[in-house]
């Protein structure tokens, strides 16, 4: 997908994706690009969906409405996932291991 999309598109464009787009590589190809990018998250995730964002599930998964709101706008940082194929990407073209993101939740 990105391979096609940012060659279209210079530093400072805002990019907005699905939920289907949710991918490690592809944030930190755009931290380092300076795009910035608006991602719809699904409900489930973490790890068990392979996007290994596990501060995402656990705001999904919390009954603790004040957790919920302390992570509402909160910046945090996503760590490079397990997968060894996103690994491999991340490593060969020198993106970061971890980023830092803005957890935005409209309930």
């Amino acid at each position: 997908m990105s391979d096609a999309v940012w060659p279209t598109t210079k530093p400072g464009d805002v990019l907005v994706m699905d939920r289907n787009y949710v991918d490690f590589a592809l944030i930190a190809w755009a931290v380092i690009t300076t795009r910035f990018l608006v991602i719809r998250c699904a409900t489930k995730s973490g790890p068990s969906r392979g996007h290994g964002f596990s501060i995402i599930q656990e705001f999904w998964e919390s009954s603790d409405d004040e957790r919920k709101v302390a992570l509402r706008g909160a910046i945090v940082t996503l760590t490079l996932p397990a997968s060894p194929n996103t690994r491999r990407f991340v490593r060969k073209n020198h993106l970061p291991e971890s980023v830092q993101v803005r957890l935005k939740v409209a309930l």
